[in-house]
């Protein structure tokens, strides 16, 4: 079994140059592309992808979702 990790996007946390440990906060504008970066490149394995885990912080969720909108149903 591979398994393929991805970090979240950029937050805007992360943007501002702040540490936000387990802060619930947003995705930044860049975040935003970077997760449809992501996803994109997940429609090129999605054969391969089985499940998808991710944090309950909206941050990471942000992430997965539009990763995971590649291969449902």
């Amino acid at each position: 079994m591979r398994q393929y990790l991805v970090r979240h996007g950029q937050s805007v946390s992360n943007s501002a140059g702040r540490v936000q440990g387990r802060e619930d906060v947003p995705l930044s504008p860049l975040g935003v592309q970077q997760a449809a970066t992501m996803a994109a490149w997940a429609r090129e394995i999605a054969a391969e992808i089985e499940e998808l885990w991710s944090s309950p912080l909206e941050r990471a969720r942000a992430t997965a979702e539009p990763i995971a909108a590649t291969f449902a149903g």
